[in-house]
């Protein structure tokens, strides 16, 4: 070989070993600032179920198994790839779904960016702003993007999309059962809620858990199965966010600014607009079914088909005919029924124009002006105001918020005040919250001399409107709610003494010329012997007026721990319900005891035995605590709420096991009856396994 062929030899030697090196180099930094940053993960539940249901087969569907309680077998998947700071610049959440049955809550697409002092959002987002004015809140479920930037003193956040769902805020009576009670909206937003019962906040998990494809919240510890029985007296307030179809699209958009000149105070100021748009638009929608087998059981659409629009069902992709292959339900028109027999391995495509359920009049918009003062390390005060508007509306109107909140802490002292006017005219954008359009002032006072004591008192009175729209006309029902509490704690060490709790709480409300008094007694105490933890409960309440009766309640709850791998938990609560000639004991008794011998491994054996005992509503009763949240100028409201009688009965045995960190088996047998006016009257065996 020639100078010339060993020179051109290794000059491909030097060229091979270059795009090697270059090679090596982008793999590295493909895999660093890629592939590394990016995780799959996902899930396939693959169930075979054997029930025997007897009664309404068409309420056990619905209310089982995401309404798919009918189906032998059910097959779900799910697709989620998450990216953290993937080319050091973004992160992304993608969720996919990969099954016959689609949950319009698991597809979204989000994606963030960060970098010095700016940060972007777009995709699928809780829309937020600052939310320093109480009257000018935002949180939202949102299909759009947010920008946010922060240097020192200074925040500004800033947002346009379009709402994903619509807000709203109702008032349900107790029916004298732990649930479940239904909300009136079906595909509530997975997390939006906040619920009340009598003023104080219920804690998801805790408090109660939620179907949030029904909207059925019941008031059950899933854990310990712990339940809480609400008397007739008392009123759940609900606000949340429902998937709408239809109806003017619109936008919403804002911005929100925060400076803190330091001691002086922090300024903050709002802006925010909601356009509904000129015209309506309706959109079709594609739900599919497996085959559920023998002709007349029920196949239940997420939605209500829009009357007068077409729709089309196909199964394996030809199409039927409504009167010969299926018929819809005469009262509930998102049920319907096949003809003949359609096998679990076909497929029915239905294609319709949900019923649009968004009611916003006309568009929003609010400006807000607040100041926070501090006072020191002990408290602070923060002024408020806001100026909303609608228009494009036959109903235009404008209006004023204005209020005042402050707390300080003075040695064992604590006070709390507040005074809010929220004129019966101001709107705002249209958000999930307990807002409402009133005219109030509270106070609340604690004293805690020591560690062991601590006394409260508090005292609340509301004007409240409640804003009523029939065709053009809107009117003002206006209502008086007042409430005083005194409590008084007493902690001491629960494995040698009692600690105590009680309170009074007297509350007043007048509404259309009729008052009504209620007033609660409560009293609470807890105790620990070696293994087992005892806790029990004491009220009362005596309702007069214009609705009278007298309700008195026990409570008790145990836990024994056997062992760091077996426990048990038993709930009893018994309510007495006496109104006019009527009488009633609702009960409520839980049993659940748990064996855990390893992380991989756990059985549960549950017993749930409910009934309202006859008696489940005061006739006349209006809780003060709902009034001004059947619709409001912050959110809508709901249908009326069904409250009646209720019971049910159910025992379960449930093994979990999971093998390895990608597989999990399970296995359930149940019996279930449920009976009532606001339940399924049904019966049901259940035999079931789940691979996932």
């Amino acid at each position: 070989m020639g100078s010339k062929g060993w020179l051109v030899l290794a000059a491909v030697c030097c060229a091979a070993h270059a795009s090697a090196q270059t090679l090596g180099k982008f793999e590295k930094w493909y895999r660093d600032q890629i592939a590394s940053k990016i995780r799959l993960s996902g899930f396939r539940d693959v169930g075979y179920h054997l029930e025997n249901v007897t009664g309404d087969g068409e309420a056990y569907d619905q209310t089982n198994y995401g309404g798919q309680g009918s189906q032998r077998f059910t097959d779900r998947g799910f697709v989620r790839a998450e990216g953290k700071k993937v080319l050091g610049l973004f992160d992304f959440d993608v969720n996919l779904q990969d099954s016959r049955f689609q949950d319009p809550q698991s597809e979204k697409f989000t994606v963030n960016y960060e970098r010095g002092l700016w940060s972007l959002s777009a995709g699928d987002i809780q829309g937020r702003l600052l939310n320093t004015n109480r009257f000018a809140r935002f949180n939202k479920t949102l299909r759009g993007f947010s920008a946010g930037y922060k240097s020192g003193p200074l925040q500004v956040k800033a947002l346009r999309s379009q709402a994903r769902g619509e807000a709203r805020t109702v008032s349900i009576q107790g029916n004298n059962t732990a649930g479940p009670y239904y909300l009136q909206s079906s595909q509530v937003i997975r997390g939006s809620e906040s619920i009340s019962v009598d003023g104080v906040t219920m804690v998801f998990g805790t408090d109660y858990w939620i179907d949030y494809d029904l909207g059925a919240v019941t008031f059950e510890n899933r854990v310990t199965g712990a339940s809480r029985v609400i008397s007739p007296s008392s009123t759940i307030v609900a606000t949340y966010e429902s998937f709408g179809f239809g109806g003017p699209a619109g936008t919403i958009e804002g911005a929100g600014l925060a400076y803190t000149f330091g001691r002086s105070g922090t300024l903050g100021i709002t802006a925010m607009r909601q356009v509904t748009g000129a015209k309506g638009q309706l959109s079709t929608r594609l739900e599919k079914f497996q085959g559920f087998g023998a002709p007349g059981i029920p196949y239940t659409l997420q939605f209500t088909p829009l009357p007068g629009q077409p729709i089309s069902v196909r199964v394996d992709g030809v199409l039927q005919a409504e009167g010969l292959d299926y018929n819809f339900d005469t009262v509930n028109r998102a049920v319907f029924y096949m003809t003949r027999f359609v096998p679990a391995s076909s497929t029915i495509d239905v294609v319709y124009t949900p019923t649009p359920t968004t009611n916003v009049q006309g568009d929003r918009e609010v400006w807000g002006l607040d100041y926070r003062v501090p006072l020191g390390k002990k408290g602070d005060v923060t002024f408020t105001h806001a100026l909303g508007r609608l228009t494009n509306t036959t109903n235009p109107t404008s209006g004023v918020a204005r209020g005042v909140e402050g707390r300080y802490n003075w040695g064992k002292f604590t006070v709390n005040a507040a005074w809010r006017d929220v004129g019966d005219d101001f709107v705002s954008i249209e958000s999930t919250g307990f807002n409402r359009n009133e005219k109030t002032h509270e106070a609340d006072l604690e004293y805690k001399p020591d560690s062991s004591r601590l006394f409260r008192l508090s005292t609340s009175n509301s004007s409240i409107a409640t804003r009523v729209v029939s065709g053009s006309t809107t009117n003002i029902q206006r209502t008086r709610f007042t409430r005083n509490e005194f409590s008084h704690t007493l902690n001491a060490d629960q494995t040698k003494a009692w600690p105590l709790t009680f309170s009074v709480v007297d509350t007043r409300s007048e509404s259309v010329g009729k008052e009504t008094d209620v007033l609660t007694s409560s009293l609470s105490t807890r105790r620990t012997f070696g293994k087992l933890e005892s806790r029990f409960g004491l009220d009362s309440s005596r309702v007069s007026g214009a609705s009278s009766g007298q309700i008195d309640s026990f409570n008790l709850r145990n836990t024994y721990l056997a062992s760091q791998t077996f426990q048990m938990a038993m709930d009893l609560t018994l309510s007495n319900v006496r109104s006019g000639d009527e009488s009633g004991t609702g009960r409520s008794v839980n049993f659940r005891a748990r064996y855990f011998p390893s992380q991989n491994f756990t059985g549960t054996l549950s017993y749930t035995d409910s009934d309202n005992g006859g008696v489940s509503s005061l006739p006349g009763f209006s809780g003060g605590y709902g009034y001004g949240y059947g619709g409001n100028g912050f959110s809508n409201g709901a249908d009326t709420s069904i409250v009646g009688a209720s019971s049910g009965r159910r025992v379960a045995l449930s093994l979990d096991a999971r093998p390895s960190e990608r597989l999990s088996v399970s296995g359930t047998a149940s019996y279930i009856r449920t009976a009532g006016s606001v339940s399924s009257n049904s019966e049901t065996n259940q035999v079931g396994g789940l691979v996932s």
